[in-house]
């Protein structure tokens, strides 16, 4: 994985989805962001949460309700 801070667009389509989608999901599982760029320490906590994009089965995303 890159250490760079990246967007939350970029980070959005790493996942396939919209931003605001994106931002609904991190919302589901309790991440926080600060403003502005993520870090790369944001994206550990968002991997950790999420999975590590690229690595899970094509259109499933297991979120918890």
């Amino acid at each position: 994985m890159e250490t760079r801070c990246k967007t939350r667009m970029e980070l959005a389509n790493e996942y396939g989805v919209d931003r605001k989608t994106f931002r609904r999901m991190l919302e589901r599982v309790g991440v926080n962001l600060t403003s502005g760029l993520v870090t790369p320490t944001e994206q550990s906590l968002i991997f950790e949460k999420l999975g590590i994009p690229g690595k899970m089965k094509k259109g499933i995303l297991k979120i918890p309700h």
